[in-house]
């Protein structure tokens, strides 16, 4: 059971959105971020892509089974040059992800009331290109990565804490509150 309701790629594209890693809701300019497609128009875009997740265990405090989700993050742009910056950039990102509160934005990146916490991403495998479209005229790479999620049942401004005894680190901290 994931501690999150909404999607992961949801969750990522929101993320990436707010650290003007790519355009949300997307609208065809240069690195529209796309909810598990990818469009024909518009030669640069990214596209997140649910793809499973792995079990970890259960906590000790809830009971839950923690599940860690999997993600492909695809990377198209008609110059592959200009297509593996970006995915440096963007491995550069995931890389830097620590205990990152976003709002989570409906289609028409408008705001849901929900957030989440990203509490760590990490990449498995380098960057992987998958070759050219079928058409011939666009590149697309991959980078492959898994997160650490929870809920984030407030505002990262609220003094009220998220699902605080759900975090790895609780033991670690005394609410006062």
């Amino acid at each position: 059971m994931l501690l999150v309701e909404n999607s992961p790629a949801t969750i990522l594209i929101a993320a990436l959105a707010a650290a003007s890693q790519g355009v949300y809701p997307p609208d065809l300019t240069d690195w529209s971020l796309w909810n598990s497609r990818m469009p024909n128009d518009g030669d640069q875009a990214i596209a997140i892509y649910d793809t499973g997740s792995k079990p970890d265990g259960r906590s000790h405090r809830s009971g839950r089974t923690v599940e860690h989700p999997s993600l492909q993050i695809r990377i198209r742009s008609a110059d592959y040059p200009v297509a593996f910056q970006k995915a440096l950039s963007l491995c550069s990102f995931l890389d830097s992800l620590s205990n990152l509160s976003v709002e989570i934005l409906d289609e028409a990146g408008e705001s849901t009331g929900n957030f989440a916490l990203i509490q760590s991403a990490t990449r498995y495998g380098g960057i992987i290109s998958l070759g050219n479209e079928e058409d011939g005229k666009r590149q697309i790479l991959t980078i492959n990565t898994r997160l650490t999620l929870a809920e984030a049942l407030h505002s990262p401004s609220s003094q009220t804490p998220f699902n605080f005894f759900d975090w790895p680190f609780a033991g670690y901290f005394t609410w006062t509150g």
